[in-house]
């Protein structure tokens, strides 16, 4: 978040020798100071109103408060307060006080009560998806990817999701590098990070990785970065490509279709019946691939457990791909051959 993104209303609780809410608001919002004026209900004293003053860089808001109300009899003193930023906006920290008193405060944004100005068009947002093909990373892979989402997300902490004992799982990527399920073998991942709601500024990423797709997607109001980041991950994504019979180039030509063609081209070379069994035959070997591709080539896979792989677990999905397909193809030839 930076100091121009900063929310003006703030709502919040105070805990330790007092306790109480508060509201925030920041009548000047510079880069160089924060002011403003904070309404406290303490649950013992009642109402008082503060003077803020402060200051926020790198996630961290400083506050000095002073007493301009407060009732008969009481001494607030002068109150001071360092709190840290959180990835859901919210901030976390200390307050102290000049007569003793002190303890923990949350204080959380309330951008949604901000006066608009008349007539203001609603923010514009921006997707952009990138779809790749047959994928297998590993666990190098999946770290490299989440410290370039770390260094475009530094306020905020990616949640990778994933299937493990038949249940689906969600917690912090920092967390799951950790754990034991990190060393399994997945064959589903999606990775989420998004900047906190508070910050003005909407920027999100989700790279979901499976069987049905992998696919890259951004989503924010510059439209620049949203098309530069959907890129610039799926770069990072590519080399680890597998050369399936079944996308081959940059347009991916599936070689069946190919195999399929070419049998339509030679029908006219045999007789009716021939051609129907030709057909049928043709049609039942393209059938059998594409279902062997679906059973025993997985459009997805994360190798967690290591950090290197042999030569042959890197190469066998795209070998066994073309063993398929040209299996279906010489099949294809030689049962023309035999009816001609």
């Amino acid at each position: 978040m930076t100091v121009e993104r900063f929310s003006r209303y703030w709502a919040g609780n105070i805990f330790g020798t007092n306790t109480g809410r508060f509201f925030l608001k920041f009548d000047s919002v510079a880069s160089d100071a924060l002011e403003g004026t904070l309404r406290l209900n303490d649950t013992v004293y009642g109402i008082a109103v503060f003077k803020a003053v402060g200051t926020y860089a790198g996630g961290t808001l400083e506050l000095k408060c002073e007493v301009v109300e407060a009732p008969e009899n009481i001494e607030f003193g002068v109150v001071t307060a360092t709190a840290k930023l959180v990835a859901d906006g919210s901030f976390h920290g200390e307050w102290t006080s000049s007569s003793g008193t002190g303890g923990p405060l949350s204080l959380y944004p309330h951008s949604g009560v901000e006066i608009r100005e008349e007539g203001a068009s609603p923010t514009q947002t921006y997707t952009a998806t990138r779809d790749l093909g047959a994928l297998r990373i590993t666990r190098s892979d999946l770290e490299r990817i989440v410290g370039h989402l770390e260094t475009r997300f530094p306020e905020s902490r990616t949640v990778v999701s994933y299937i493990h004992e038949g249940t689906e799982r969600a917690q912090f990527v920092s967390d799951f590098l950790k754990s034991d399920s990190s060393n399994q073998d997945l064959r589903w991942l999606k990775l989420s990070v998004n900047t906190a709601k508070a910050t003005g500024h909407s920027k999100a990423v989700t790279i979901d990785l499976g069987q049905s797709f992998n696919r890259v997607m951004t989503n924010g109001t510059d439209e620049s970065w949203v098309l530069g980041e959907a890129e610039a991950l799926a770069g990072k994504l590519r080399p680890r490509l597998h050369k399936l019979a079944s996308a081959v180039g940059k347009h991916r030509v599936n070689i069946n279709q190919l195999i399929l063609v070419a049998a339509v081209i030679v029908l006219p070379e045999l007789e009716l019946l021939e051609r129907a069994a030709f057909a049928v035959s043709v049609i039942g070997l393209l059938l059998a691939a594409s279902a062997a591709h679906s059973k025993w080539i997985p459009h997805f896979s994360a190798a967690l457990g290591a950090r290197s792989e042999g030569l042959w677990r890197k190469s066998w999905p795209s070998l066994l791909s073309w063993i398929i397909t040209i299996t279906a193809g010489v099949g294809s030839l030689i049962i023309y051959d035999w009816l001609r």
